[in-house]
């Protein structure tokens, strides 16, 4: 029974079953996270590795934790998977739905950031694994983390009933950023115990006698513990993710990208440029120039670009600068 499952700073609100899997969807504890104009979705998995006939380990699925924010509307969810893996873009689905349940109305276009801590780890444990990674349009680039510089889409479009009685068809379009914690964390902090240290919300220690490669027999032998340490890593991912970043953008890709932004920032402040194309032809000696690509034979694309300006291009190529 869901009434039966005590899980610190979640209240249990609905289970339902969808293609053999089990969905159990928690509320999270009023005023513990902040409203969000984007959909958040902090995730982790457990599996525990087990032996095969062939001499091989197989990775042994046992759930996914979801804990998402959007709006005023906070929820946790856990996928029971029991040995079988699902394709992450029917998860998405299954997730918008459970949303939309609780009441979020969400815009034409979503910003959604699926953040993780060591995110390969975690996407990997989708069916659609390889595919996913191999999506050209998201241009996703792979460095211990699955970070992508475009986002990933997808189209919602479910019906609903219109109030006044007519079909409208919803064509939400969400905007898919993945983010990794482990790239955004302070320095000598990257690990998912000191972020929990760090927003005050500790990572939970298994329970005597167990240990990581036995998750298996603490799901089967104290399902409620289990429960409560696999909830609890993904509520530390989003509450570090919502305190450390604004609720109103997508988080940097890195801690990097971050350094360089606030820079950029103080000194369009400091020199009173108005724009980021004043900023990159006053500071940075670029401008913006029509190029001509190839997309067929015969066939092209006009795509606007940064150049050097002539003056700096001149000094380049005269060898008066060594990078």
């Amino acid at each position: 029974m869901v009434d039966s499952v005590d899980i610190t700073y979640f209240t249990p609100l609905y289970d339902f079953v969808k293609n053999h899997v089990e969905f159990r969807v928690f509320k999270l504890e009023d005023g513990l996270v902040l409203p969000s104009s984007i959909f958040l979705i902090a995730f982790d998995s457990e599996w525990q590795d087990i032996p095969s006939e062939d001499g091989q380990t197989r990775r042994h699925m046992i759930s996914y934790q979801f804990v998402m924010n959007y709006q005023d509307i906070a929820l946790g969810v856990l996928v029971e998977l029991l040995g079988i893996r699902l394709k992450a873009f029917d998860v998405f689905q299954t997730l918008v739905e459970i949303m939309r349940r609780a009441g979020a109305k969400f815009e034409r276009t979503v910003k959604t950031e699926l953040i993780a801590h060591f995110n390969i780890a975690d996407l990997s444990a989708f069916e659609d694994f390889r595919k996913f990674l191999k999506s050209r349009k998201s241009n996703i680039a792979l460095r211990g983390s699955i970070i992508n510089t475009r986002p990933l889409s997808y189209k919602d479009d479910k019906w609903e009933d219109h109030p006044e009685g007519e079909v409208q068809l919803k064509g939400r379009t969400f905007k898919i950023y993945l983010r990794d914690t482990t790239k955004l964390a302070p320095a000598q902090m990257g690990s998912l115990k000191a972020l929990g240290d760090l927003v005050g919300l500790p990572k939970l220690e298994l329970p005597p006698g167990y240990t990581k490669d036995e998750m298996l027999r603490l799901y089967q032998e104290r399902y409620e513990d289990f429960v409560n340490y696999a909830m609890r890593d993904a509520l530390i991912t989003l509450l570090y993710r919502q305190k450390r970043y604004s609720v109103e953008e997508v988080a940097p890709m890195s801690n990097a990208q971050e350094a360089a932004r606030e820079f950029k920032q103080t000194v369009m402040a400091l020199k009173g440029y108005r724009n980021s194309d004043e900023f990159d032809k006053h500071f940075r000696f670029l401008k913006v120039v029509n190029q001509k690509i190839a997309v067929a034979p015969n066939k092209f694309k006009v795509q606007k670009v940064l150049s050097y300006s002539p003056a700096v291009a001149h000094v380049f190529s005269a060898g008066s600068v060594s990078l």
